[in-house]
């Protein structure tokens, strides 16, 4: 009997992307971001470079996995988004 070495969907999916979930959120905040004072365009490249951040982040994060393993690049991606959540509070802190 030949085996098939394709790769499968996990169990419960169909092997599609749901990009639904992943989009959900961004018309609630555009909407709720433009009642608070920020312009369309503001808006608008506040999400494309949320967009490119996710992408590259992506990316980065499978290569580390890749190369240092799951569990170690996930610790170091928590610490580092600890760090940048602690710079952010600092900046913010200083207006």
């Amino acid at each position: 009997m030949r085996s098939n070495n394709r790769t499968r969907p996990a169990a419960g999916t169909d092997g599609r992307v749901e990009y639904g979930a992943l989009t959900a959120c961004t018309p609630i905040w555009v909407s709720a971001s433009t009642s608070s004072g920020f312009s369309a365009e503001r808006i608008a490249e506040v999400i494309a470079f949320y967009g490119c951040g996710a992408i590259g982040g992506v990316m980065i994060g499978g290569r580390a996995a890749d190369f240092l393993g799951t569990q170690l690049s996930s610790r170091l991606s928590l610490a580092s988004l600890c760090a940048s959540f602690l710079l952010l509070r600092f900046a913010l802190d200083e207006e």
